[in-house]
């Protein structure tokens, strides 16, 4: 393997580890600023040189993505949007979602989804990405926005294009590489400020989906440094009932979409 490669593998790492050795909050935070200073530049030096439509043809060639569908939509839309915006939740349809956001770790930011090398899995396709993905159409990709599009074509809040989340095509795509549990706290405060500053949002009168789908990484590589595993669940559910909480408080007309972490017993 070449030192290049070895650069990308410990980058995407680097977080969980930077967690495990720095104790002092103000410590920790210098630190993964820096690393996200790193990895901007990285990130942007690398795009440059990395063509999304080129890297397509080879993943089509390979069979590893989808081929354009040109059938019609796949499901009738008659009454999938309500004629009142509903008061509850319990009343909502597919077109009554205006505003998606997607908070998670690499998989909701779209890390290596179009990568033919090593070198590529550092970019981070969240534009593509299943859960707060938005570019194209369903008929070239098969993602959770692309779906709402077609009973809502207003629908706004996903993410755009290769980007991290310091750049404007990532919109309420905020998923980080390497995050855990207790960055989702951080991540829906991020959310919550974007929707309250976007003139395209009403707070108050649109619906919105919050997709979570965090936990890999505190159950693959944070629960390895802990004495106590039933710590590092017990942790999980604390955070996830704090930004819950978050949401209730600051967004309301909200449906949270909570994809469990898969698991091996």
């Amino acid at each position: 393997m070449k030192h290049r490669d070895l650069v990308v593998i410990v980058l995407l790492h680097l977080n969980v580890m930077l967690r495990s050795v720095v104790t002092r909050p103000a410590e920790l935070d210098s630190l993964i600023g820096n690393f996200r200073h790193f990895r901007m530049e990285a990130f942007n030096l690398l795009n440059e040189t990395v063509s999304d439509e080129q890297n397509l043809r080879l993943l089509k060639q390979s069979g590893k993505v989808q081929r354009f569908v040109r059938k019609k939509t796949p499901c009738p839309l008659n009454n999938t949007k309500s004629a009142q915006t509903p008061e509850s939740v319990h009343k909502l349809r597919p077109g009554d979602i205006d505003v998606i956001a997607g908070i998670g770790d690499s998989l909701t930011a779209g890390v290596g989804l179009l990568a033919t090398n090593v070198m590529h899995v550092s970019l981070e396709h969240r534009g593509i990405a299943v859960t707060a993905g938005g570019k194209g159409s369903w008929r070239k990709y098969l993602t959770l926005p692309n779906m709402l599009k077609n009973f809502n074509p207003n629908l706004t809040g996903y993410a755009t294009e290769t980007s991290l989340t310091l750049h404007n095509e990532s919109h309420l795509n905020v998923g980080e590489t390497a995050s855990m549990s207790e960055d989702m706290p951080y991540m829906t405060r991020v959310v919550i400020k974007r929707m309250m500053e976007d003139d395209r949002i009403d707070i108050k009168k649109h619906w919105k989906m919050v997709t979570f789908m965090i936990g890999p990484n505190d159950f693959c590589s944070q629960i390895c440094f802990e004495n106590d595993f039933q710590k590092t669940l017990d942790k999980h559910r604390k955070e996830l009932r704090q930004v819950l909480a978050t949401l209730k408080q600051n967004l309301p007309r909200t449906i949270v979409n909570l994809i469990p972490p898969p698991m091996q017993i």
